[in-house]
This record gives structure tokens, sequence and C-alpha cells, in this order.
């Protein structure tokens, strides 16, 4: 049982769901929400997951039921990084939950993090899955901090990132409309100059200028 498992193993149980008023959800479908999480079927973890079954329990049920998934719906996203995967968190009251699980979810996310920009990432992907962590608790300044604090080895993916951010804004004027001034800001600062300067990225630099 690693880390994830260990906090998130005695949530308790979120009780039984009402049936959806809508059709949502099956009889059966109903019944797996309302038992032991560990038997609920991916598809129907996914659901949760997003969010689509704020229709057949309370807000609290819904923030017990995510909190007992947790563990596989992190690990489903490090696996697709899609965004999909944690659009419940705000209606799960992330912000709401134990300091031990929050901490828990960081950590992981770090690690995906990490691994995502270490390992070469493409640009696109490492500015979507830079855009999810920020919406979990609509803080881009935590992420982007975190981005300047990742070792020598993380320059030429970082490097490719703020060429790439600095195209999207000359050309899309907002790459992600919710925090331009955030990304604009990480582009003109000095971490990032310095990391530019020590690989000596001319087209990055370029590519700011010309934003």
């Amino acid at each position: 049982m690693d880390d994830l498992d260990q906090v998130f193993a005695d949530i308790p149980r979120a009780g039984t769901f009402e049936a959806c008023v809508f059709g949502c959800f099956s009889a059966a479908e109903i019944a797996l929400l309302s038992g032991d999480p560990a038997l609920i079927p991916d598809e129907l973890v996914w659901s949760v997951s997003s969010g689509g079954t704020v229709c057949v329990g309370d807000q609290q049920q819904f923030s017990l039921l995510y909190r007992a998934l947790m563990p596989r719906i992190l690990r489903a996203f490090e696996k697709d990084l899609d965004g999909m995967f944690l659009n419940g968190l705000d209606y799960a009251e992330f912000s709401a939950w134990p300091a031990e699980e929050r901490a828990a979810v960081d950590r992981f996310l770090r690690g995906v993090f990490d691994r995502a920009v270490l390992g070469g990432a493409e640009p696109a992907a490492v500015l979507e899955l830079l855009s999810c962590l920020a919406h979990l608790d609509d803080n881009p300044g935590y992420w982007l901090g975190y981005l300047d604090a990742m070792p020598v080895a993380a320059d030429t993916v970082l490097c490719e990132l703020a060429r790439y951010l600095a195209e999207e804004f000359t050309e899309r004027a907002d790459p992600d409309p919710l925090w331009p001034e955030a990304f604009r800001d990480w582009l003109y600062s000095d971490a990032l100059y310095e990391r530019i300067t020590r690989i000596g990225s001319r087209d990055t630099l370029i590519a700011i200028a010309e934003m």
C-alpha cells in the first residue's frame, strides 16, 4: 500500500445515494455508488471524477465518495493527463479536505509534473498539465513557483515551454484565459531568464521579445 492508499484508506462511506431524477444512472449504478468504493467499476469512477454524479447525492456525499476514489482518479489522470479527471474537485470541496489528504494529493501531482518535465514531454502537454494543476485551487503561482525550483535537468523542456507559450500569446492573445497575467509574469521572470541564458536558447528570447 503506497502513500496515497494509506492516506485515503479510512474515508467514511458516503451512504445511500438517491436515484437521479433525470435518469442519468441505473438502479444498479446507484447501488454501486452507495456500496464499497473498491467495487465501483472504472467507467463509473470516471463519471464521479468529472463531476457527473452530482445529481444523485448531496455535496457531502459526493465529497466523501470522491475522497475514497482519489487514488484511482489520480492514477488515471497520470496515464491520460486529461483535466476532465479532476473536474469534480471543486464540488467535492477539495479546499476543505483534511491537510494530510491535500498534502498527499500535492505530493502525487508534483511527482506527475516531475516525470512529465524530466521525461521530455512536449510543450503543449506540459502547458495542459500546468493548467490542470492550477485549476485545483485557482493558484497558478504555486505551480509556476514549483516549476522555477526544478533542477537544471529541466532547462531544455522549460525553455521549450516558454517559447511555445510566448508564441501562443503572440498568435492567440491568451493561452489560458483564466491566468494570462501569471503566465506573462513567468515569461518575464528572472528564474526563467537564468534557464534560457544557461542553455543559450536564443529562439526562446526572441519569442518572448516578440510577444
